[in-house]
């Protein structure tokens, strides 16, 4: 009998152990439980903070969250007990040349065009490898700056040759894919924006975005971080709208989007009387976004505006470059979505959310004269859910919802010490800074660490940037 009470209680461990593993791999522990956090969700019509909890699972997205403690006994690998710190979205960047990132400080007192041939033959002497570790670099850069989305403009293969230039021939090789797996091995959400070739046929361009397409579905089926593809609209660049009705025929083909520089600079107003191309090819809608639209008419803000289409506002590049300033005003009368960027790494030229949303509040409130004409509340929206917008990806990213994924930031008020926090929202964006931004998640995992990035070797990735861009420099013909 006790042989056999002993082979039971074998036999009964085994399944226990058996069960339990089973379990363990059907419902693994969640990632990650921020509690006792002050959280402003930016969740549409969820405008009041409150104290509360956010869990995320083990597939990286919003599992629970809610006012006040957890319920009892939720676990989670991870525990923060936030002590009443401020929780937000991670920043998203609606509109960023990320491949840049190389090239800060140069063109210094420059606006667009002296600027961009300031800069831009360095990329050209760069190659397909440069771009891979440029664009590492400024996606982790991104990261540390809790920046965990980004609409990143790629590199786009050719010369650049300015405004209304001749069209370059598109140089060979892996500079595409090479960007796409940058963005995706540093951890950041990307959605990756790709150039039509001015100098190809339409069906020299189909192929070549087919081509791309393989790609992305490739990135996309293995990483949750490669958001989707999108289309840089080039109206801003050409004098005629061969190039804009190709890109009508990407998005009814490929079903992909677009985001075009339009009305940037004050001394190319000619764009202006481009605008009728977008409706003619079938763009003008919400699937178009206008990143900049600075140099607008009445008629061109209402015209997209009732068309649907979303506008990104660039406040720290617009600035730097001498660009002008966005009505933004009277895009949001128009019922135009919008979103914040921080543009181009070497024109911000460092992209730090908290001073490119009050950059953009202070300058729109200085031009207006009317301190209640735009509202921290605003700006932060613009730099999380309205980014998220203008980038279609709003189902995935922008606030803290369920189903979205767990990009979150912890703010400290009192790391470096701002005062007693009357307003929230107020608090993070006119009194707070990178030294009050603790902790940076990406669906859950830790990135950064009071500035420091987690787990990443970034000293070498920095180092072999620095010998790239010189390497790059030194390749590069004299300049007449």
């Amino acid at each position: 009998m006790a042989y056999r009470f002993i082979g039971w209680r074998i036999l009964s461990t085994v399944f226990t152990l058996y069960f339990t593993a089973f379990r363990l791999h059907a419902d693994p522990l969640p990632r990650l439980l921020v509690r006792d956090g002050l959280l402003l969700t930016m969740k549409e019509g969820e405008t009041a903070p409150f104290i509360g909890y956010v869990l995320v699972g083990a597939d990286g997205k919003i599992a629970a969250i809610g006012h006040g403690q957890p319920p009892v006994g939720t676990q989670a690998q991870t525990v923060v007990d936030a002590g009443g710190k401020i929780i937000i979205p991670g920043f998203v960047s609606g509109h960023s040349h990320i491949f840049a990132t190389g090239m800060r400080g140069l063109g210094a007192s420059s606006t667009i065009r002296a600027w961009i041939d300031a800069w831009i033959p360095y990329i050209a002497a760069s190659s397909d490898e440069d771009l891979y570790y440029y664009t590492l670099h400024g996606c982790l850069d991104f990261l540390r700056y809790g920046l965990t989305s980004a609409y990143n403009f790629a590199y786009s293969g050719t010369e650049y040759t300015s405004y209304g230039g001749k069209p370059a021939a598109l140089r060979p090789g892996d500079w595409d894919e090479l960007q796409i797996r940058g963005a995706v091995e540093s951890g950041l959400r990307v959605v990756h924006s790709f150039a039509l070739q001015r100098a190809a046929t339409m069906d020299q361009n189909r192929a070549y975005v087919a081509s791309v397409v393989k790609i992305g579905q490739r990135y996309a089926q293995d990483h949750d971080n490669f958001l989707k593809l999108s289309i840089m609209g080039a109206a801003a660049y050409i004098q005629s709208p061969e190039i804009v009705q190709q890109e009508g025929m990407v998005l009814r083909e490929f079903g992909i989007d677009n985001q075009s520089h339009f009305l940037e600079p004050p001394d190319n107003l000619e764009q202006r009387d481009r605008f009728p191309w977008f409706a003619e090819a079938g763009l003008l809608g919400t699937n178009l976004t206008f990143g900049h639209f600075i140099h607008t008419t009445p008629e061109i803000i209402a015209a997209s505006g009732k068309a649907g289409a979303m506008m990104c506002w660039n406040p720290l590049s617009n600035g730097r470059l001498a660009s002008g300033i966005a009505d933004i005003p009277a895009c949001l009368k128009a019922g135009i979505p919008i979103g914040i960027g921080v543009d181009d790494q070497c024109a911000s030229d460092i992209p730090d959310p908290f001073e490119n949303m009050r950059m953009g509040l202070y300058v729109i409130r200085a031009s207006r004269e009317n301190a209640t004409i735009l509202s921290p509340y605003d700006v932060l929206k613009f730099h999380t859910l309205g980014a998220a917008r203008v980038m279609r990806v709003a189902d995935r990213i922008g606030s803290l919802e369920l189903g979205k994924f767990g990009d979150l930031l912890v703010i400290d008020p009192r790391r470096r010490d701002v005062g007693p926090v009357h307003d929230p929202y107020a608090t993070v964006v006119l009194a707070c800074g990178q030294m009050n931004l603790d902790q940076v998640y990406v669906g859950g995992v830790l990135k950064a660490l009071r500035g420091e990035l987690v787990g990443v070797k970034f000293e070498a990735i920095s180092d072999q940037v620095h010998q790239r861009v010189k390497a790059a420099i030194a390749r590069t013909p004299p300049r007449k």
